[in-house]
């Protein structure tokens, strides 16, 4: 599989977001943890997959809104676990970040009421799960067709 480098990554992720991302700012979500650590040598390049720019976005626009980095690891492992379902469930997924980190489904829920939970800090991050996995998936294909073509 044809992944992105850490600079197109930053690249690709400082377009999708507004937020300026740079390598070094990538490598350093990697050694705290909120990316998959990536091992680059001299002939191997880092390489980032479709699930690692979804992850790579989410924390890019969760440090945008101030989100600490506690909330962010949380909500990123929180992620983690839905990808799978992601993947393969089709139709849009709206995801909500709260407040303590939680990534919740929120499909036909009320926000307000969401919103409302007891202990929520009245900090609310959504999310369209559907968009995000869509456009790393173009990005990695548009890649992969510029490495092809040579």
């Amino acid at each position: 599989m044809v992944g992105l480098n850490r600079k197109q990554a930053a690249q690709w992720v400082s377009k999708a977001t507004g937020c300026a991302v740079y390598p070094e700012l990538v490598r350093y979500w990697e050694a705290v943890g909120l990316l998959r650590r990536q091992r680059p040598g001299c002939r191997v390049p880092a390489e980032y997959r479709i699930d690692d720019l979804v992850r790579l976005r989410l924390i890019a626009e969760l440090r945008r809104e101030g989100a600490p980095l506690q909330r962010i690891r949380r909500a990123v492992r929180n992620l983690r676990t839905l990808f799978p379902e992601l993947r393969d469930r089709p139709g849009a997924w709206h995801l909500a970040v709260l407040g303590d980190g939680r990534v919740v489904h929120i499909e036909g829920q009320n926000l307000f009421d969401l919103a409302r939970r007891p202990g929520q800090s009245g900090w609310l991050f959504l999310l369209d799960a559907r968009d995000y996995l869509t456009k790393a998936q173009r990005a990695i294909e548009e890649h992969r067709a510029r490495v092809v073509a040579g």
